[in-house]
């Protein structure tokens, strides 16, 4: 039996990348380390990538700690403001009566976790082991990761280990009935107990340090070795999930507040079209056209973009902007978007679409409007929200 520290699993394996051939093969490791670690409850992670810190090691950061202070200043407002609105959602009875969920903080802020809808404290993970490898080989990536992470055993549906210093949450114990996709996601999230933003180093948030191993394999159909199947993203994701509607209203009252919350809240929209054949990514590499189009559009001069869209034979070049004030830049953008947005179109089947919003943004009246117009596709975020999106995608 390993014996280790309470509040940190880590030895000189369980960082050790471990590259496995079959989900058989992974059952076996499986079975291994759940003799290995009797005093614990072994829970997992997949991801379609890895991250890494400053030191090189790989992380497991809640998602209020990944994006850096410096560039997001405001992501514990859009914590506190999601919670107040989520909570007021429910004194509405918009969303079913639960009096453990409206007086529980930790459990309003496991299901904005869950349905990502801002930054938590919060982990997600799951004690499945199939649906942690599906999540892995969810996309086009080539590898596909999985970690396992040891966890004290609940003692309730909320369980404080203060020795551990683990918050874990069964969330099919304390969501909503409107709530689906923690049913189906076998859903959990852990967090360090007694700690938000007042902390000395990212290090001690990280949950790494509860990863006693660490998994790396093909995102191949060979991986299910022909016994084994993967579920699919409509049944991880649920369409007839109702929480989904209020996870929007409340995404899209964060996309006002923050240029980083409105990235967010396009993408999730985005999601919700994947299944009639969207294909959207975050990087130009990523897309799988030729490369004669592709040096064409990297060419472009002062193209910056959030999104790529593919669908059907087009392509859509997305950019979003917010401006919370008045600013003389203004003006000065929107020549810039016009030029943009004539480069782009000028290349066969090539689209650009510009969302933009804001006070500042509301202000721009009369002839200033002028470029504006002849920009095809120029929408708001309540544009979005209206879904405007299913006049092109269609």
């Amino acid at each position: 039996m390993k014996k280790l520290s309470k509040n940190d699993m880590r030895n000189k394996n369980s960082g050790k990348l471990i590259k496995i051939k079959t989900y058989s093969e992974l059952l076996a490791k499986i079975s291994e380390l759940s003799i290995n670690y009797p005093e614990y409850v072994l829970y997992y992670r997949g991801q379609t990538k890895e991250y890494f810190n400053s030191k090189n090691e790989f992380t497991l950061l809640p998602s209020l700690y990944r994006p850096d202070k410096r560039s997001v200043p405001d992501l514990e407002d859009s914590l506190i403001t999601s919670t107040k609105e989520l909570k007021s959602m429910i004194n509405s009875n918009k969303i079913a009566k639960n009096e453990y969920l409206k007086n529980k903080k930790m459990v309003l802020w496991s299901l904005l976790q869950h349905y990502e809808i801002c930054g938590t404290p919060f982990l997600d993970v799951t004690d499945s082991l199939i649906t942690a490898c599906s999540f892995a080989t969810l996309g086009e990536n080539n590898k596909a990761y999985l970690y396992v992470l040891a966890l004290p055993y609940l003692s309730n549906r909320i369980t404080i280990d203060t020795e551990n210093d683990i918050i874990l949450i069964r969330l099919l114990s304390v969501s909503p009935t409107e709530a689906k996709r923690p049913y189906y996601q076998n859903g959990y999230v852990v967090a360090t107990d007694n700690i938000t933003s007042d902390y000395d180093s990212k290090e001690q948030l990280d949950f790494n340090r509860r990863v006693i191993a660490r998994f790396e394999f093909e995102n191949t159909p060979k991986f299910w070795d022909n016994t084994f199947r993967p579920l699919k993203e409509d049944y991880l994701y649920p369409s007839d999930d109702k929480f989904i509607e209020f996870a929007l209203e409340l995404m899209q009252s964060l996309a006002f507040s923050s240029e980083y919350y409105m990235k967010k809240f396009i993408e999730d929209i985005f999601k919700k079209y994947k299944n009639q054949g969207v294909q959207y990514y975050k990087e130009l590499i990523e897309l799988n056209v030729e490369n004669d189009f592709r040096n064409k559009l990297t060419n472009l001069e002062k193209l910056k973009y959030d999104f790529i869209v593919k669908y059907k034979d087009e392509i859509y070049i997305i950019k979003s902007n917010l401006y919370k004030k008045n600013s003389s830049k203004i003006n000065e953008v929107i020549k810039i978007n016009k030029k943009i947005s004539d480069d782009i179109t000028s290349i066969n089947k090539c689209n650009y679409i510009w969302i933009v919003d804001g006070k500042g943004w509301n202000s721009v009246k009369g002839s200033k409007m002028e470029p504006i117009n002849e920009i095809k596709y120029v929408y708001g975020i309540d544009d979005i929200k209206n879904g405007v999106m299913k006049n092109i995608f269609k």
